[in-house]
């Protein structure tokens, strides 16, 4: 399966609802699906990275 922008922006407003994506450019989004370490993983697994890679670099809002 080839993930859209749009299903990480739908699976981060059901599963991490503080984390302000918008912030994110659509194409470092699929920066990131694309790197060769990411590709081959499952989509659950690709989003606990993305999470972790933007909370590391300070990347959006996170509300509380």
């Amino acid at each position: 399966m080839k993930e859209t922008v749009r299903d990480v922006i739908d699976y981060f407003d059901k599963e991490y609802p503080y984390v302000d994506l918008g912030m994110l450019s659509e194409c470092s989004i699929s920066e990131f699906l694309v790197q060769e370490y990411i590709v081959n993983l499952s989509f659950e697994r690709k989003m606990d990275l993305l999470y972790d890679y933007i909370l590391s670099q300070g990347l959006t809002e996170i509300e509380e």
